[in-house]
C-alpha cells in the first residue's frame, strides 16, 4: 500500500531539462472562438495516433456559466486533430456533453472536464482512452430515482470515453462508459493515465488531484477495476514546503516515462499558493519515481516555469519526443480572462519527426 510521499531533493542528471531549455511557440494554437459549441477552451491533453499519423487533442469547454441545475455551469469535452501538433481542426460537436435535464441524468450531467488521454496501438488498429472529471447537480438526490451507482454528491468520479481505429487509422466507433471507473465525492480533478508493461503483464496507472495533493490509482485494464493507492505528492512534506513554487497545493499532474523501456516514471506537476482569495504564485516542475511500481517520488527543487497570479500554465499535458525531449500543450488566460492553448517544447524547434513521438507507456524487463 502506498503511503504519503516522502519527497527528496532532486539533484544531478535526474532532471533532464532546465528552465532555460524550454521554448514557447510564438503563436496561440486555439482559443474559445475555435469551439463552435462552447464558450471557452482549456485543459488540453494530447496523444499521437501511429496508425494515421495524427495528433488528437481533447479539451474542456464551458457551454454556459449559468444553469439552474448546475452550480459550476455546464462543461463538455471536445476534440481536435492535427498533422503537426500546431495547426488544429476542431470537431464541430462535443465528444462528451452534459444534459442536466435528461430524464435519466448521467454522472456527468453538469460537468465533463479535465480530460486525460492515452493512445495504444493494437493488432486490430488503435485505441484512445480518455479519462475525465464528472460532476452532477448538487441536488441530484432530489430527482426521480437517482442512480445509486454514483451517489448524490456534486462530484461523482473519473469517467472514461474510448475511441477505436482500424489498422489504416480509420475511425471505427466510440463509447462512453455509463458509470465512473473511480468514484470520488470530493474536490478532485486532472486524471492522467500511463501504462506500465513487463513480461508479467500490464498495469494501468492514473494520477489525479485530490486537493491539495496528488493521488494514484492502478488497474489491470482501462476499464478497471481501479484500486486507489493513496497520496504520491504531499504538500505537507518538508521538501515540498522548502520549495518556492509548491506552497500549499499540487495540481495538474501529467505522467510520462523515458525511452528504451527505462524507468523512471516522470511527473510534470504544478504547485501553487491558494492561501489567498486568488492564486498568488506557482510553478510547473518535475518529480520522478525510479521504482518498478509507483512509490517514492523525488521532487525537483527548481521548476521549469514560475508565475505570479493564476493566468499562466493553468493545465497541461506532455508527449515525449525521442529519448529526453518533450512537447507540452497547456492553457493560459488571455488579456480578456479567457483560456487559450499554447505549446512549449525542449527541442529548440517546433518541428520533429513523428517517428520520435512516444506514447504514454513504460516498458521494462
Amino acid at each position: 500500500m502506498i503511503t504519503a510521499l516522502s519527497l527528496a531533493l532532486l539533484a544531478g542528471p535526474a532532471l533532464a531539462q532546465q528552465p532555460s531549455d524550454w521554448d514557447i511557440h510564438p503563436s496561440v494554437l486555439l482559443t474559445g472562438a475555435d469551439v463552435p459549441w462552447g464558450e471557452t477552451i482549456g485543459s488540453p491533453t494530447v496523444v499521437f495516433n501511429t496508425r494515421n499519423n495524427q495528433y488528437y487533442m481533447f479539451f474542456e469547454s464551458r457551454i454556459t456559466a449559468t444553469d439552474p441545475e448546475c452550480p459550476a455551469g455546464l462543461w463538455g469535452i471536445g476534440s481536435a486533430t492535427s498533422a503537426d501538433g500546431i495547426t488544429w481542426s476542431v470537431r464541430s460537436t462535443p465528444v462528451i456533453a452534459p444534459d442536466p435535464n435528461s430524464a435519466n441524468p448521467t454522472f456527468h450531467s453538469c460537468v465533463a472536464a479535465h480530460p486525460g488521454a492515452i493512445y495504444r496501438e493494437t493488432p486490430q488498429g488503435g485505441v484512445i482512452q480518455v479519462f475525465f472529471k464528472g460532476e452532477q447537480a448538487d441536488d441530484a438526490c432530489t430527482v426521480l430515482n437517482p442512480d445509486p451507482t454514483w451517489g448524490c454528491q456534486q462530484y461523482t468520479g473519473v469517467g472514461r470515453y474510448r475511441l477505436r481505429f482500424n489498422t489504416l487509422g480509420q475511425f471505427i466507433d466510440e463509447q462512453l462508459a455509463t458509470a465512473p471507473v473511480i468514484a470520488k465525492d470530493t474536490n478532485f480533478g486532472y486524471p492522467k493515465p500511463l501504462r506500465y508493461t513487463t513480461v508479467s503483464g500490464t498495469t494501468w496507472l492514473m494520477s489525479y488531484g485530490v486537493y491539495p495533493n496528488i493521488e494514484l490509482a492502478t488497474a489491470p485494464a482501462a476499464t478497471g477495476p481501479w484500486t486507489e493507492r493513496g497520496i504520491i505528492l504531499d504538500v505537507t512534506s518538508s521538501t515540498a514546503q522548502s520549495t518556492t513554487w509548491v506552497e500549499d497545493e499540487f495540481f495538474s499532474n501529467a505522467l510520462a516515462c523515458r525511452d528504451s523501456g527505462a524507468l523512471p516514471y516522470e511527473s510534470f506537476v504544478g504547485g501553487r499558493d491558494t492561501s489567498f482569495a486568488n492564486v498568488r504564485d506557482g510553478g510547473l516542475g518535475k518529480a520522478i519515481s525510479t521504482t518498478g511500481q509507483p512509490g517514492t517520488w523525488t521532487l525537483g527543487l527548481t521548476p521549469f516555469f514560475e508565475w505570479v497570479g493564476d493566468d499562466d500554465f493553468r493545465h497541461w499535458d506532455v508527449l515525449r519526443i525521442g529519448t529526453s525531449d518533450y512537447a507540452l500543450w497547456y492553457d493560459e488566460r488571455d488579456v480578456s480572462g479567457n483560456n487559450q492553448i499554447r505549446l512549449a517544447s525542449t527541442i529548440g524547434t517546433f518541428t520533429w519527426n513523428t517517428a520520435d513521438v512516444y506514447d504514454k507507456q513504460c516498458d521494462a524487463p
